[in-house]
């Protein structure tokens, strides 16, 4: 089935969580549960082969934390500590990297957010920004109240004070980067089919609150959705500095964020419609079949398929689970001939 108006709209449920690969699981779970408002949810445990990741055998530890002000559908962040292969590399320095960058947390104090940050013996790239910015052009000069700084492994994130009246949440967003918005637009709203939510411009360059690197950078992008929900959305840019920087991790134990994982409520359909898709067809996504990751007691065993964008950015669909009480007539059709309607 090739691409329709919207893709796999229809086939997504909602983000799932993204994978973290950290170097030591314990010192990362200690400074997110003390920074943020993760709290872990489930340890994850993996012993087995990973073929769409070209690993053997592998073996990870992990723990998937959720905002503990959130519901439990929101999405999460999965720290993973891999042990076979071990983890290797450096998360990106430069902001402008095409591949996943930054994790975005609103909170409601920023002073305070830094002052936690800090005594973590975390130091902030910039001094805490309050600037009048505008991101796109139809949208109000708005206070833009921010500073970013480096998890134990390297891994920016970006702390806001939220707008208005929004609550604080984490994430806000999930930031990855594209070298070129107006070649590979199509494959997020007509292959994956995410809801566009807003574009993302700066009317000129501004200052570089990102990374370490300083200096001032300039965006063109976009904000997409999951199926009409923008409570946390992607954003996704491309830098004036995109051209040229490294391509994406491409070990699936590189230190930094490595993935999106996406549920679906018909996991070999969904992989199905993206084999078909015009992108698969001109060879420009690494795509594996559908494939069991037993991820311990607590969360059991998931179908995925895992894959990346045109760029290499890597995705992962998760195949919903069902519930054994899925069933119409629990106690089968008769057992209850009174209450059945005799009216057609």
């Amino acid at each position: 089935m090739a691409d329709g108006p919207r893709g796999l709209h229809d086939r997504l449920n909602r983000i799932s969580h993204w994978d973290v690969n950290v170097s030591d699981l314990q010192r990362s779970l200690a400074w997110y549960v003390a920074t943020t408002a993760l709290r872990p949810v489930a340890r994850t445990r993996a012993d087995q082969p990973f073929p769409s990741l070209g690993i053997e055998h592998g073996r990870f530890e992990g723990v998937m934390l959720r905002d503990a002000s959130k519901p439990a559908g929101w999405p999460m962040l999965h720290l993973v500590e891999w042990q076979q292969p071990a983890p290797v590399g450096t998360p990106y320095l430069s902001h402008a990297n095409v591949g996943w960058f930054r994790i975005a947390v609103s909170v409601p104090d920023i002073a305070e957010a830094r002052a936690v940050v800090e005594a973590q013996g975390s130091t902030p790239f910039t001094p805490t920004t309050d600037a009048m910015v505008r991101f796109h052009p139809d949208m109000p000069l708005g206070s833009y109240r921010v500073f970013s700084v480096h998890d134990p492994d390297g891994i920016t994130l970006e702390f806001v004070n939220t707008f208005g009246s929004a609550p604080p949440q984490v994430p806000a967003v999930v930031a990855h980067n594209t070298a070129d918005v107006d070649r590979y637009i199509s494959f997020y709203l007509e292959t994956l089919g995410l809801d566009f939510v807003q574009g993302v411009q700066t009317e000129g360059p501004v200052p570089n609150v990102y990374s370490p690197l300083g200096g001032n950078t300039q965006i063109d992008g976009a904000f997409f959705g999951v199926r009409g929900n923008a409570m946390v959305v992607f954003d996704w840019l491309e830098w004036t500095q995109s051209r040229g920087l490294p391509t994406p991790y491409e070990a699936p134990n590189h230190l930094g964020i490595m993935r999106c994982a996406l549920e679906v409520d018909d996991l070999d359909a969904a992989y199905e419609q993206l084999v078909a898709s015009p992108w698969a067809q001109r060879t420009r996504l690494v795509l594996g079949p559908p494939e069991e990751w037993d991820l311990g007691p607590r969360l059991g065993t998931r179908r995925v398929v895992n894959f990346t964008d045109p760029e290499g950015v890597a995705f992962q669909f998760v195949g919903q689970r069902t519930s054994g009480k899925a069933t119409l007539h629990p106690f089968g059709f008769d057992a209850f001939p009174s209450a059945t309607s005799t009216t057609e």
